[in-house]
């Protein structure tokens, strides 16, 4: 079918039906390219009620035509590559339930005549370039039960009318320029299942009156300003099962009451100013997957009772304060451990000497505390370990050449320790196949680096041109936890991160540190 000449759109595929079997009340039109254009609407039947245009190859602005189609219930634009304004006529739509623009090319404000919609339930305007301040008559939005406005270019406040629609259950205002506090409004809410706030420039406190959304199930707080303690009504949210909080500046001690989130998957407080010790209570948690509290200004030992987390994937308490030793139990967490990143705080004593056969254990970094001893043999174990960091402490041992049986091995960092004696390598010549980093400079290592162990460490000269972030960095797909080392090269320090900042694998899968303390380097190696 083609209606070419009125709209300039071709339709492949059209889907059509109806209740009386003549005038369809539902109309999906897929593959359709080209102009949406207000003349072409002629062609649609009166009485229409859902009109499903999305995930298509639609351009151009939103015709002010649409706004006769005065019978629409639900409005299905989203997924396309519609520009300019949302046109004002919508607000003639006053039948309708669901308006989704979702992703698309929008610009300029959102027009108060949406707030006319009395009937609407769902409002997904999301991913666009809308900007301007979000209209506080969508206030009178009483039955909305999801507004997702994220990825725009939003500004101002959020308004306080928002805490009127007490239908609401899902709110996601995340990835804009909003500034101000958070409306203690929002605890009004109390059907709300997602509150997503993050990636704007709140600032102020967190209201206690989340504490009061006792439906939650997912809130994003994080990479805002906000300021103060975590409330402790935040114990109340009894069904929340992800808590991020992380990349604000929010101070004084973590409220024993999170101990009460027993639904709770993860918690995320990184990057903080959080002081105080970690909570022994944390372990009530039983669920617990995810526990991040890195970068903040934790002191005390950790408690060993976090052994007990038997759900627990990733553990994150680097750059903190902590002190005393690494408790012993954490190498029995291997049967669901994957992530134990301890680095840069003041911890002494020795490795835990026991890595449990079997361990999915895939990130170990601990560098940058004051350990001792020796590397544990059991770190065999860890077949899936593929970043190892264990630099800048006092270990006193010789090169660990059975590390070589780690076939999934990437990144090996063991510098600045007291290692001693020669380098010697297996006669395997898959030795460290996956490896692209080692670091073992400023060590007391001693004699001949022959060329036979350049020769065999294949993967780092390798070269993958299509690849633009270093996938050595962290597993893929994950979203809670990247990845990250430090390598000196000619004297510079360098921080990769698989997520923040991306190189290039073109140098990076070439990074080899060349400081091996007293060690004679065979020159002739780079020609192999």
């Amino acid at each position: 079918m083609r209606y070419r000449e009125k709209t300039e759109i071709i339709l492949i595929k059209t889907e059509f039906w109806t209740q009386d079997g003549t005038s369809p009340q539902t109309i999906k039109l897929t593959t359709v390219f080209g102009p949406l254009r207000g003349e072409g609407l002629e062609i649609f039947p009166k009485g229409l009620s859902i009109l499903y245009l999305h995930e298509n190859h639609l351009s151009g602005s939103i015709p002010e035509e649409i706004g006769y189609l005065r019978t629409l219930v639900i409005l299905q634009l989203s997924n396309n590559f519609l520009n300019d304004f949302i046109p004002a006529s919508l607000g003639n739509l006053t039948c309708l339930s669901s308006l989704c623009l979702f992703k698309n090319n929008l610009s300029g404000l959102i027009p108060k005549e949406i707030s006319y919609l009395s009937s609407l339930r769902e409002l997904m305007l999301g991913k666009n370039s809308l900007s301007g301040p979000i209209p506080a008559s969508l206030g009178n939005l009483t039955n909305l039960t999801s507004l997702n406005l994220r990825d725009n270019h939003l500004s101002s406040s959020i308004p306080q009318e928002i805490g009127y629609l007490r239908t609401l259950n899902y709110l996601d205002l995340s990835t804009n320029f909003l500034n101000g506090s958070i409306p203690p409004s929002l605890g009004n809410l109390n059907g709300l299942y997602l509150l997503s706030l993050n990636g704007n420039n709140l600032s102020g406190s967190v209201p206690s009156e989340l504490g009061d959304i006792k439906s939650l199930v997912t809130m994003f707080l994080n990479m805002n300003q906000l300021i103060g303690s975590i409330p402790a009504s935040f114990g109340n949210l009894k069904n929340l099962e992800y808590l991020y909080l992380q990349s604000n500046n929010l101070t004084e001690k973590i409220p024993s009451s999170i101990c009460n989130l027993i639904s709770l998957k993860v918690l995320y407080l990184g990057r903080n100013k959080l002081r105080g010790e970690i909570l022994q209570c944390l372990v009530n948690i039983s669920g617990l997957q995810v526990l991040r509290i890195e970068s903040n200004n934790l002191s005390e030992e950790i408690p060993s009772s976090i052994c007990d987390l038997t759900s627990l994937r990733i553990l994150d308490l680097g750059r903190n304060n902590l002190k005393g030793p690494i408790p012993q139990c954490f190498g029995n967490m291997g049967g669901h451990l994957e992530v134990l990143d301890i680095h840069q705080n003041n911890l002494c004593g020795t490795l835990p000497e026991t890595f449990s056969i079997g361990s999915v254990l895939r990130s170990l970094d601990l560098h940058d505390n004051e350990l001792e001893g020796k590397i544990p043999r059991s770190l065999a174990n860890c077949k899936e370990l593929e970043l190892l960091d264990l630099g800048d402490n006092h270990l006193k041992d010789t090169f660990p050449l059975w590390l070589e049986t780690l076939q999934k091995l990437k990144v090996l960092r063991l510098r600045s320790n007291k290692l001693h004696g020669p380098i010697r390598t297996l006669s395997d010549e898959n030795m460290f196949p996956e490896l692209r980093i080692i670091d073992v400079s400023y060590n007391a290592f001693t004699g001949n680096l022959s060329t036979t162990l350049f020769q065999k460490l294949k993967a780092m000269r390798k070269i993958d041109q299509t690849v633009n972030v270093p996938t050595y960095l962290g597993k893929f797909g994950e979203r809670d936890y990247n990845d990250s080392v430090t390598v000196s090269t000619k004297g510079l320090e360098l921080e990769l991160d698989r997520m923040h900042h991306p190189v290039s694998l073109s140098c990076a899968h070439t990074f080899l540190i060349y400081h091996f303390g007293n060690l004679t380097v065979i020159s002739s190696w780079l020609e192999h």
